[in-house]
């Protein structure tokens, strides 16, 4: 899923909003805590002042006090939350834990520099005169108010009320705020669907895939298909494990457009044609999906609307019917090929064009293949397929294994935590 997952415009808005909204309920509660602590500490305070404490080492000393409590609670809690991932996700994304853990401790550092701000000013208010009013007996109530009151959990918790109504204000509040931001999460994490989720790097209902492992691939895929790793061999291999019950080569060609002129901002963009299988096009939703796998004819392409609906380019305006022109680079040449558009497709799924895999190799003659997905009958031993998929990749170094019920537990384990 994380690999898999692109994130729109809206998606990133939603994060960010969502994170501006745990730094306001953070800042909040810290807040309210150091207010809370100044509240409970007049008496301490106003007799610094009677011997002769300025307002500025006041500050200084609540800078102090923010500091100690920042340079020891939150490397704790970077410290708790790497050992989480560590038990959530083993040490797979180790580096991104490590630099999410660093950024969240820094932030959490100028959230507690921020909020020290308005109890600092506070605490320069402080007089001893004011200090006796606020630490003034409680108790010491008039005899004839003392007979009137009738004594109960009811009266008492108003009178508490009344008497502290600032600092009791201030609680309200941030038991509103943190009660919110609770309720939020949980209405987020309710509302995310798994097996959805993971449909858009398995759209296949595939339990594993072998792919290349390498940085920048699909930029340095026209040098990869010249010798690639997924060769016929290794296919063949996995066929004939027990329990596996289809083996589909996922295919692709890396060009760019070159008609229409789609404006990229002056940047020469890759676009990516992916391969269409019966499968893929079987786990469409129906509802968004009139286009069936036989009505796809060779030398056509098919585009994804939901992609061309998110893209931040403009491709709405190609049509059914339309011509679109590519230049690949095939070894030392540059091959230029027109594409005729059979229709749309409305997936979620990463890609924006898609052809039939004879389509595919009818512009390149290399081995074009990028991973390999693998469907496992339902009473298959997962266990003996994965342990045989392991014992082939040790002989090949430059694949890496995906498994679906991995990741499914690894998202699992994220959201319960």
């Amino acid at each position: 899923y994380i690999e898999g997952l692109v994130l729109e415009p809206s998606s990133v808005l939603i994060i960010v909003i969502f994170s501006a909204f745990i730094m306001f309920a953070s800042s909040f509660v810290i807040y309210c805590i150091f207010y809370i602590s100044i509240a409970n500490s007049v008496k301490m305070y106003a007799q610094l002042i009677s011997i002769g404490t300025t307002q500025k080492q006041l500050k200084y000393y609540l800078r102090i006090q923010g500091r100690i409590l920042s340079f020891i609670f939150i490397p704790i809690g970077m410290v708790l939350a790497l050992l989480i991932g560590l038990i959530i996700s083993s040490n797979k994304w180790i580096l991104y834990d490590l630099l999410l853990t660093l950024g969240s401790g820094i932030m959490s550092y100028v959230v507690i520099k921020i909020t020290l701000i308005k109890p600092a000013k506070i605490l320069t208010t402080i007089t001893p005169i004011v200090a006796m009013k606020c630490i003034e007996n409680p108790r010491v109530i008039k005899k004839n108010k003392r007979r009137k009151l009738h004594i109960s959990p009811l009266s008492l918790a108003k009178t508490n009320l009344i008497r502290e109504r600032k600092k009791n204000k201030i609680a309200v509040i941030s038991l509103t705020v943190s009660g919110a931001f609770m309720i939020a999460v949980t209405i987020f994490i309710s509302s995310i669907n798994i097996p959805k989720m993971l449909s858009q790097s398995y759209p296949l209902n595939e339990q594993y895939q072998i792919g290349i492992q390498m940085d920048n691939f699909y930029e340095r895929f026209p040098e990869i298909i010249k010798s690639n790793p997924l060769t016929n061999e290794i296919v063949k291999e996995i066929e004939n494990i027990t329990g596996v019950d289809k083996v589909i080569r996922d295919l692709c060609l890396v060009g760019i457009i070159s008609s229409p002129v789609i404006d990229y901002g002056g940047e020469n963009n890759n676009e990516i044609i992916y391969s269409l299988s019966p499968e893929f096009m079987l786990n469409l939703d129906e509802a968004n999906n009139e286009l069936k796998y036989t009505d796809i004819k060779s030398g056509e392409i098919i585009l994804n609307r939901y992609k061309v609906e998110k893209s931040e380019y403009d491709f709405k305006g190609i049509e059914s019917g339309d011509v679109v022109k590519f230049k690949f680079r095939i070894g030392k040449d540059i091959i230029e090929k027109e594409f005729k558009v059979g229709g749309f497709i409305y997936s979620q799924s990463a890609g924006l064009f898609y052809a039939l895999p004879e389509t595919i190799n009818s512009v390149s003659p290399y081995n074009n293949c990028t991973h390999i997905c693998i469907i496992c009958s339902n009473d298959s031993n997962t266990t003996y397929i994965k342990g045989k998929l392991d014992h082939i990749l040790e002989q090949n170094r430059n694949l890496t294994i995906r498994s679906y019920e991995e990741q499914e537990k690894s998202v699992k384990g994220y959201l319960n935590v």
